[in-house]
């Protein structure tokens, strides 16, 4: 057992020992860029969703006001198209 641990820590050791400037500079850059981009795109994510509640919203609104102006002035209502 103790082979094996010793195996796998001169593993780790070899690996860190590899690890250059670039590789350090680009983790880093890959950071920043989830950290930016993870809030970005939930805050668009919501922004489409209360766009889409918004239009069904007025969509109902200006169906209410049209049958609200027509039942208003007597006008007739328009039948269900059949299919």
């Amino acid at each position: 057992m103790a082979i094996l641990d010793q195996a796998a820590v001169e593993q780790v050791l070899t690996r860190a020992r590899r690890v250059t400037a670039g590789r350090v500079l680009m983790s880093v850059l890959l950071g920043i860029g989830v950290a930016v981009g993870w809030p970005a795109g939930r805050f668009l994510t919501a922004i489409g969703w209360m766009a889409g509640r918004i239009w069904l919203t007025g969509a109902f609104f200006v169906e209410a006001v049209i049958y609200g102006f027509r039942t208003g002035a007597k006008l007739p209502l328009k039948a269900p198209e059949s299919q």
